[in-house]
């Protein structure tokens, strides 16, 4: 697929077919001037508060303060059931008749086991109970399962011709919601019954829980999949594409940038480089997908309401589709998620990506710990965008220290594991906690560390480049927050000294680091360096723009 210039595609949410271009997605002529469907937004750079203004993700949020709340945690916490509701956090009446026939379709219709049904109830329709409150209106319904039938179900619902079934002792994945450092504050109110009589939309969430269930937990229970305190492991003889999902991952927020900043002609480049990266990566089934897919689509949907037009991530997601089609087969639970995400309608889409991330968390939280590194980094991501729930705070910090030390022990402080331990530390304290003494501490050892990580003088874009241009912006904003000009501007500008002279990604991040500086400087009437700055931002679009 080439992002090219002049091809018309239909607005139409639901539409099925081939792989579809993505040339009008956003309009732009060959030098760059935008026309058609997406002048509408005018592209102008959106104005980012300081508190909230984040080179590490797409689309910034202000920064709160998380409240903390004492509960009780251990440091490991890989339970297999949830969380036990309190028997005072009783449902209604009228709410349990409300969902009886959703709960009976569910259970007996589909076959589901009882975390399955805790699970698409609590994420899909916000209706939280207990596993007693269930089993005690079940009784009261005269819910009982023919065991032969609802087993036969079961594995009816499983993607098993691609996935040998094998004796467990016991299952690795929980359905229900897993015990963790995040805490619900208020019983989640019901979904309303008016909107019950178009289930529509609830059932494409409910296939999207599904999906992600069948997807992860046949990884880890049938493929071999294994994990350490640090990583994600594949089994033997088969290929890891975490780093090739972070590339893209980190091309997504790329052009999110270029886009933001009005450089349309570079940002087709950058998203034309993503849907090539797609056609290899879709042939495999591996966790990293899982941990990637949900930020990146989060990623387009803030684009497409940047440029007031929504066909960029409808064709994402199709052409997704499309290519697990033809790799894995229309039984797979990719394919079949993709094609429930690509009839979701607009309105709806933002929250079922947020239940498809949810479920996808729980269940790498089950697998390999609410502690893993991963499933940390998870969690910060989905708090700072998705929702702003309390966080336990003290266990958050005295997990992350304690990989973060295991780490340099066994790897040493510039190795790429505790850089990335490092990171995600660094990312939670600033986004989650805003603390801004420890943020300033983090920040500070991970710049430190990531300074003089290049190859021959020159950055390569990876996770140390990253947290090295990650940490200097921090760092910048923490001291604009203390009218600490001069530290602030100086800690720009050796990012975007370095970063200049690295590959295309690099380019692309000094880009935006020029741009936050460069508007820092006309704010405080420093013309003559904003001017300077301008044109060391527009070589590096230049040179973005000749491929470079």
């Amino acid at each position: 697929m080439t992002l090219g210039v002049g091809d018309h595609i239909p607005h139409i949410p639901g539409r099925t077919g081939e792989e579809e271009d993505l040339s009008t997605i956003i309009g732009v002529s060959p030098n760059g001037q935008t026309f058609g469907v997406g002048q509408r937004a005018a592209f102008l750079p959106r104005t980012v508060p300081l508190a909230g203004a984040s080179l590490y993700e797409s689309e910034d949020l202000d920064v709160m303060p998380i409240s903390t709340f004492p509960f009780e945690l251990t440091d490991r916490t890989r339970h297999l059931h949830g969380h036990p509701l309190a028997d005072t956090n009783q449902c209604s009446e009228q709410e349990w008749e409300q969902m009886k026939p959703i709960i009976h379709r569910l259970y007996l219709e589909d076959g589901k086991s009882l975390d399955d049904v805790m699970s698409t109830m609590s994420l899909v329709y916000h209706f939280q109970a207990s596993v007693k409150m269930y089993k005690t209106r079940f009784s009261k319904w005269g819910f009982a399962k023919n065991s032969k039938r609802c087993g036969r179900s079961a594995r009816n619902s499983q993607y098993h011709a691609t996935a040998p079934r094998r004796r467990q002792k016991r299952p690795i994945i929980a359905s229900g919601p897993v015990k963790s450092f995040v805490r619900r504050q208020n019983h989640s109110p019901t979904a309303p019954a008016a909107l019950l009589q178009s289930p529509d939309k609830y059932r494409r969430q409910e296939l999207t829980v599904h999906c992600v269930q069948n997807y992860i937990s046949v990884l880890f229970q049938n493929r071999g999949w294994m994990a350490d305190m640090f990583g994600v492991f594949p089994p033997a003889g088969t290929s890891d594409h975490s780093a090739a999902w972070q590339q893209v991952s980190d091309q997504c927020f790329g052009a999110s940038v270029l886009i933001q900043g009005s450089s349309m002609k570079q940002a087709f480049q950058t998203l034309n480089g993503i849907f090539q990266s797609l056609k290899p990566l879709a042939s495999s089934s591996e966790p990293s997908m899982m941990v990637k897919f949900w930020p990146m689509c989060h990623r387009l949907h803030g684009i497409c309401v940047d440029i007031n037009d929504y066909q960029l991530l409808y064709t994402f997601l199709r052409h997704i589709r499309e290519l697990t089609r033809n790799y894995l087969g229309t039984e797979h639970p990719m394919f079949l998620l993709m094609d429930a995400l690509s009839s979701v309608e607009w309105g709806e889409m933002i929250n079922t990506l947020r239940v498809g991330y949810l479920k996808s968390i729980h269940c790498m939280e089950s697998a390999i710990g609410a502690d893993h590194v991963t499933v940390l980094s998870m969690w910060s991501n989905y708090i700072k965008y998705w929702d702003r729930q309390s966080l336990h705070q003290a266990v958050f910090i005295a997990n992350f220290t304690r990989l973060l030390t295991a780490a340099d022990a066994q790897f040493g402080r510039k190795s790429e594991k505790a850089i990335s331990v490092l990171h995600g530390f660094t990312y939670a304290s600033f986004y989650n906690f805003d603390d801004q003494t420890l943020s300033r501490q983090l920040a500070e050892d991970l710049l430190e560390r990531t300074r003089e990580l290049h190859i021959n003088g020159e950055y390569q874009w990876g996770f140390e480049s990253q947290s090295f241009a990650f940490s200097s912006k921090v760092l910048a904003l923490l001291c604009l927050r203390e009218n600490l000009r001069d530290e602030s501007r100086t800690y720009l500008a050796d990012a975007i000294s370095c970063l200049g002279h690295g590959d295309r990604e690099c380019k692309v991040r000094a880009v935006m680091l020029a741009e936050d500086l460069e508007g820092w400087l006309t704010s405080w009437n420093d013309t003559y360096s904003a001017e300077v700055l301008r044109l060391q931002r527009m070589r590096l679009l230049s040179i973005l723009s000749d491929g470079k």
